[in-house]
């Protein structure tokens, strides 16, 4: 006997909530994770910035993802990918950081200074990230020397955040 379509319906809605309840209760205990990361940190002192975020220019989305540790300069990473220009930047050492902020005003900056690879060029770099409160505000400035000569000055991403904190 061929089943109804209300039976097929109802055996897709309970395979349907089985997944659904999968999904919920993987994002309740990722969320729990989160939660306690953040308490394992809070105490720690802290000085750092970093972000992630897009934007479009000449109709390709440049990515980006980053972080710069103060504490631990070896353990920054920046990479950008750029689409507009058909490379990827993976930055692989930072000589220098230079971190400031305000914290009346919740804003700051960070400057870097290291090496990067650029689609097998080894080149230096130069880059600035600044925290304006909103995504709107924010600037990702990456100069390039060497092989690839290419700076990319943008102030307002498309999506993402850059966050610039310092402990005092």
């Amino acid at each position: 006997m061929k089943p109804t379509k209300v039976g097929r319906i109802e055996k897709m809605n309970k395979k349907l909530l089985g997944v659904a309840t999968l999904v919920v209760a993987t994002v309740v205990f990722s969320a729990g994770l989160v939660v306690a990361a953040q308490d394992d940190y809070e105490d720690e002192e802290m000085t750092g910035a970093g972000g992630g975020g897009w934007w479009k220019s000449d109709g390709a989305k440049n990515t980006f993802g980053c972080y710069l540790n103060a504490s631990d300069i070896a353990m920054s990473e920046f990479v950008l990918q750029a689409r507009d220009e058909g490379v990827t930047v993976h930055a692989y050492q930072f000589d220098d950081i230079v971190f400031n902020y305000d914290a009346d005003l919740g804003t700051g900056s960070a400057e870097a200074w290291g090496y990067a690879w650029v689609d097998g060029f080894d080149v230096s770099f130069h880059l600035i990230l600044e925290d304006n409160g909103h995504r709107s505000m924010d600037r990702l400035m990456l100069e390039l020397t060497g092989d690839y000569g290419m700076t990319w000055d943008k102030t307002g991403l498309g999506g993402g955040q850059i966050w610039v904190y310092m402990e005092e």
